[in-house]
């Protein structure tokens, strides 16, 4: 108490003349307090209890990330430890609550993630003749920020360095050194598993159904992914006799399409060839087009009214050692910013072969962090995680299964691109 009564009679003789200059103070504030209470030995609890009392909490909290505040911050918060951190757009990650940054290189960009690794492009931006800048990437790395490990994927640099590719999701099945997927909008390699050191798969160029594929999930051994017409597929992951990975696909699990992949349940049916035929047809008039939105897990909305934008994302999800389906409709807000509309989930029956409603909330005690680029399920209630509510990225909020109402969340950034999780969390 004493320091901080030190504290206000030092700002009372220093009169704030602008925000910018309130702001300098206050953090010259905060660095003087910790390093007072750091060179004195106290308990991270007095520091705590200071940093509670300052005048703005949220400009102090983000405070608490830079180097002038002392290190038990950024290593005991338990806060930070329950919750994931977001990478954004540019080479930052946030912590939640501190607002701690983690700087990348200048040259990598986040290009999607699981669990606590860290899938990143390292390039740089490229101009062209009309002024658009792309970002060229020259080769992909795993990275753990947690740990500051990094990893090479040479497999995958030797498959889609190009300037025009996007990962749309990577996932690995468990370890660095297991089976890792990957969904792309490449015509040529829209879906490839590889694994460390051992070598790539990828399927013959422009195979159905693989261009059509919009996300993925491990259960058990096997790979499963779903198509915009919601169809589940699963894939089988094998080796051959130089331990290369190889994949094959099975009958498909849920059936909605109509169109006639190439998979081993094809029926033969007469309208399923009318409609394969019609599709060969369309894909003649793309074969020039390597690079395409295809395999895009978000789709715009047809039943709109006029003036209204809407959008539909379908995510598959491991939850529980069932499979999930989150079909998140969200609208365009006239500021700018996307917002929930309508979220249904869905679990896949094998027994049925269809997808069923979830409408009591997910079950066993779960929630669900759900982005483009990287979705989990994690057990709940769990610090700030909330049991039977899913965190959507894309716009920022939390919607409640039980009582279908949706709300703004601290924990979610749609300025994030996915998700991080610390070990804490991965289960």
């Amino acid at each position: 108490m004493l320091l901080w009564c030190y504290i206000y009679t030092i700002k009372a003789a220093h009169p704030i003349r602008s925000n910018l200059e309130e702001k300098k103070i206050r953090f010259f504030y905060v660095g003087l307090a910790s390093s007072i209470l750091q060179c004195c030995g106290l308990l991270r609890s007095i520091l705590d209890h200071v940093v509670a009392n300052l005048p703005d909490p949220d400009n102090c909290a983000r405070c608490r990330a830079d180097s002038a505040v002392c290190s038990p911050w950024h290593t005991t918060d338990p806060q930070a430890q329950s919750l994931p951190w977001t990478p954004l757009c540019s080479n930052v990650i946030i912590a939640p609550y501190s607002g701690h940054t983690h700087r990348l290189p200048d040259n990598a960009r986040s290009v999607g993630s699981t669990d606590n690794w860290l899938a990143l492009g390292l390039g740089h931006n490229y101009t062209t003749e009309d002024d658009k800048i792309h970002y060229v990437v020259h080769n992909y790395v795993l990275h753990n920020p947690f740990t500051n490990r990094s990893l090479p994927l040479p497999e995958l640099d030797a498959v889609i360095i190009d300037d025009r590719s996007a990962i749309r999701k990577f996932l690995m099945r468990s370890t660095v050194d297991d089976s890792v997927a990957v969904i792309t909008n490449n015509r040529m390699h829209p879906l490839i598993v590889f694994q460390r050191g051992k070598g790539v798969w990828s399927p013959a160029t422009q195979t159905n159904p693989y261009i059509y594929l919009i996300d993925i999930a491990f259960l058990g051994d096997k790979l499963y992914a779903i198509t915009t017409a919601e169809d589940l597929i699963p894939l089988d992951l094998a080796s051959d006799g130089d331990e290369r990975p190889m994949v094959a696909m099975g009958t498909r699990v849920i059936k909605k399409s109509f169109e006639s992949h190439t998979t081993s349940d094809e029926e033969g049916d007469d309208h399923d060839d009318a409609e394969n035929s019609n599709e060969e047809k369309e894909e003649e008039k793309h074969n020039d087009l390597t690079y395409t939105n295809i395999n895009c897990s978000a789709v715009f909305g047809h039943d709109a009214g006029p003036g209204n934008i809407t959008m539909i994302s379908r995510h598959l999800i491991e939850s529980d050692e069932k499979l999930l389906m989150v079909k998140h409709r969200q609208g365009l807000h006239p500021q700018g910013s996307w917002v929930t509309l309508k979220v249904d989930v869905f679990e896949a029956d094998f027994s049925i072969h269809a997808w069923v409603p979830l409408t009591e909330g997910l079950g066993g005690g779960r929630a669900l962090f759900v982005s483009m680029n990287f979705s989990k399920s994690v057990p709940a209630p769990y610090g700030e995680v909330e049991e039977d509510v899913i965190y959507f990225m894309d716009t920022g909020d939390m919607f409640n299964m039980k009582f279908g109402t949706s709300s703004p969340s601290k924990i979610c950034d749609d300025s994030g691109t996915t998700w991080l999780f610390p070990q804490e969390m991965v289960l």
